[in-house]
């Protein structure tokens, strides 16, 4: 079975539509969306009530929708910071059966798929967002050392790679995962990366993606038989 892999959308209505259609002639059996649908385009209603009637759809929150979830039902008098302006806005917005839909959405799931293999959705993995950095993981890095020097995405992933596991915390929580797939979004940078039993996948951006790609993203995961697939990353 294969799985569009969907993450942060950022209210983005046309880059949604664009990846659906596209998903629409891959064979698709199910799709995974993993949080942050609305704020910065201005399309939360029809983004939000596209995702809600996909087929055969599991769907998480993301910090943006956590973001609602911890304004809901506080006095809007205290609005008052200036960078929060675009989440107020998309608050006011959204009608009320979309509000309840997204502070309803569960932050992490994980699916067992047909062939027992397991999937854990979460939108913001610790592993990878950890202090001290790892600046392989955060978007001005990545902006800076493009403009330094241009870099292709293969070479991206042999960093980030290198960057992982030249963190002795980092190895050590990734040793200490149950094997199978964890998918998560949050950094608007496509990458994956296979570590002994364990495919890790970020889709990157559907809807505002940072990693120089103006193309609008996302990841197809297959279920296979024995393995899951993945790029020449190294293991």
């Amino acid at each position: 079975m294969r799985y569009a892999v969907i993450s942060d959308i950022h209210g983005n209505l046309h880059a949604l539509q664009a990846v659906l259609a596209d998903a629409a002639n891959q064979n698709i059996g199910g799709y995974l969306f993993l949080g942050d649908y609305i704020e910065d385009f201005p399309w939360p209603n029809e983004v939000v009530e596209t995702v809600r009637f996909v087929k055969d759809a599991v769907v998480i929150r993301g910090n943006k929708e956590q973001y609602l979830a911890d304004m809901y039902g506080d006095s809007q008098e205290t609005w008052i910071y200036e960078q929060m302006a675009p989440m107020y806005w998309n608050y006011r917005e959204l009608t009320e059966d979309n509000m309840k839909y997204l502070i309803s959405l569960p932050p992490c799931v994980e699916i067992m798929m047909e062939t027992g293999s397991v999937i854990r959705l979460i939108h913001n993995d610790p592993i990878f967002y950890r202090k001290p950095k790892i600046e392989a993981f955060h978007s001005t890095p990545y902006r800076k050392r493009m403009a330094v020097k241009p870099f292709t995405h293969d070479e991206y992933l042999t960093f980030a790679r290198n960057s992982v596991l030249e963190r002795p915390d980092a190895v050590r929580e990734l040793e200490a995962l149950p094997p199978g797939v964890y998918a998560f979004g949050h950094n608007h940078v496509s990458w994956h990366m296979k570590y002994k039993d364990k495919l890790l996948i970020n889709p990157g951006s559907c809807g505002m993606p940072l990693d120089f790609d103006t193309a609008a993203p996302y990841t197809i995961i297959e279920d296979g038989a024995d393995r899951w697939p993945c790029g020449a990353d190294g293991e």
